[in-house]
């Protein structure tokens, strides 16, 4: 079974607080999926995890994935 990821350490941020964030960045962009591509490796709210660790901790986008 996969360990749920511990995005307070990660990024510093609460889970609502991520929550949030992703709530306001949908509320902001458009659908960025082509037509017919391929489908995202991440959600949105991993996605925005992914950016707020990344800023944080100034890790490789490579280990980040």
């Amino acid at each position: 079974m996969e360990e749920p990821l511990r995005y307070e350490t990660l990024t510093g941020l609460s889970r609502g607080q991520l929550a949030e964030l992703a709530a306001r960045v949908r509320a902001v962009i458009t659908d960025v999926a082509r037509p017919g591509g391929r489908p995202a490796a991440a959600g949105l709210f991993r996605s925005v995890a992914m950016v707020v660790m990344l800023m944080r901790t100034n890790i490789t986008q490579e280990l980040a994935g």
